[in-house]
């Protein structure tokens, strides 16, 4: 009788221990004979055999199975081994720092539901067992290993973190973080230093999500699961082309028939339906299928941050700018520092709010440094609102994402504003054969892809200064 949109702290605690079990059989209980679940959808436990295929409808098989021992599957599963911070500093002083470090990630790490964490594993057992990256990934099924050190020196923490991709071994990231020492804020050292590490490995943008998402990019559409039908959909984000969007919307769609409980995937799902409207010329009943997947979404997980973020943006498209601005900020306070909201400040822009567009694009930069070059679209329109198109041509210059028309469409337009009409010429050219027969198409497709006449006008005057019959 448990009614989630009346107290949510039930559905987030059931999150965090399923996620919780998640880590546990893909670990020390891999070989477990009984198993425990809590299929999404319900808060009810489930308990089966090791190998025992249950049929559920909706229920996830993923925490029922064991671990494969293949590395190939391994490589292809979004799951990050965390192993303890280990203490440098002289004499071993100030041990908590490292352990809080990791004690932070492992819990940070349950925002990003498109990884698994598994940890933190024991340094001593790991060395007894002479296991390197390699092993702990074939071992733990985990296709990344998170790890580093902590050293209090003087008045400064110095803090080295390192991502290692177990496939081969080799570091894919590595940072140093080096901050004054204050004992009172450590707390608050330790959390900001936590957030720029996740930020740049399993952040939708981060350094574990693309490497992944590029090799789950060569999967066929009916072979993924839920998570890695997510990374699909953040690298989508990343290369906005039309054979992407193929692929990935049947991806989704292939998870969605047998998982029709997952919240994030039906999130997914809906803002891709808004997309076949906003980028392909489909009708409005594109938005109507979006906007109905996205108030099932919220309805199966109205908490999560994910969930919200697409939320924000079907409204947006759908014209309930009420509802746009909740969802938006609603994601914000569930996870207040991810790159994701570089995309939202996007449509604060585009809604006439300057202010808290360039605040947002700015948090979304800060989140992770490989953001995807669109998010250069919120300060582009803030600026060209007030009438700054030399700021708005820079920011323009910064989107570089080929074959995503939208680049040259708005730097024409800087350019048209600007009288700069020979270098008008390249991206004009670059526009007309991503989109043939742009010009006679240019208010449909603009009015659909920025809904507002301000923008609307304002592109449509930069690209017949730029010398465009639209």
């Amino acid at each position: 009788r448990f009614d989630p949109v009346v107290d949510a702290m039930v559905r987030t605690y059931a999150n965090r221990l399923r996620r919780a079990l998640d880590s546990y059989y893909e670990g020390p209980g891999h070989a477990d004979d009984v198993r425990i679940r809590v299929p999404r959808g319900t808060y009810t436990a489930v308990f089966t055999h090791r190998g025992v295929d249950v049929e559920e409808t909706g229920a996830s098989r993923r925490g029922d199975q064991p671990r494969s021992p293949d590395r190939a599957a391994a490589e292809l599963t979004p799951t990050v081994a965390l192993l303890p911070f280990r203490n440098l500093s002289p004499n071993g002083d100030h041990p908590y720092v490292a352990a809080g470090l990791t004690e932070e990630l492992g819990f940070a790490l349950t925002r990003y539901s498109d990884f698994t964490v598994v940890g933190p594993l024991s340094r001593e057992r790991l060395l007894q067992e002479g296991l390197g990256p390699i092993e702990i990934g074939h071992r733990y099924g985990a296709r990344f290993l998170l790890d580093g050190s902590t050293s209090l020196s003087g008045d400064r923490i110095v803090v080295r973190a390192r991502l290692t991709d177990t496939r081969n071994g080799a570091i894919a990231w590595t940072d140093a973080y080096d901050r004054a020492f204050d004992q009172d804020a450590v707390p608050g050292t330790i959390e900001d230093i936590g957030v720029s590490v996740l930020g740049a490995t399993v952040d939708v943008h981060g350094s574990a999500s693309r490497l992944l998402s590029a090799d789950i990019a060569e999967m066929a559409s009916h072979t993924v699961e839920s998570q890695q039908a997510m990374l699909m959909f953040h690298s989508y984000l990343r290369n906005m082309t039309p054979d992407a969007h193929v692929m990935t919307k049947a991806a989704l769609q292939h998870v969605r028939k047998h998982e029709p409980l997952d919240a994030p995937i039906a999130a997914a799902l809906g803002g891709m339906y808004v997309t076949d409207y906003t980028h392909y010329g489909e009708g409005s009943e594109a938005l109507d299928r979006g906007l109905a997947l996205t108030e099932t979404s919220v309805r199966l997980d109205p908490d999560d941050h994910f969930v919200q973020f697409e939320a924000a943006y079907v409204y947006f498209y759908t014209k309930d700018v009420a509802e746009f601005r909740r969802m938006a900020e609603l994601s914000v306070l569930s996870n207040p520092r991810t790159s994701n909201h570089g995309d939202t400040a996007l449509f604060f822009a585009l809604a006439g709010d300057s202010q808290r567009a360039r605040e947002l694009f700015a948090v979304g930069r800060r989140a992770n440094p490989h953001h995807p070059g669109q998010f250069h679209l919120a300060p582009y329109f803030a600026s060209a609102y007030e009438g700054d198109f030399e700021e708005a041509l820079e920011s323009a210059n910064r989107i570089q994402m080929p074959g995503y028309f939208l680049g040259p469409l708005v730097q024409a337009a800087a350019l048209g504003h600007l009288g700069r009409l020979d270098e008008a010429e390249l991206p004009k050219t670059e526009l007309l054969s991503l989109v043939p027969g742009f010009e006679d198409r240019a208010r449909d497709i603009l009015e659909r892809l920025l809904r507002y006449d301000q923008p609307v006008d304002v592109v449509l005057d930069g690209l017949q200064k730029a010398g465009l019959e639209v």
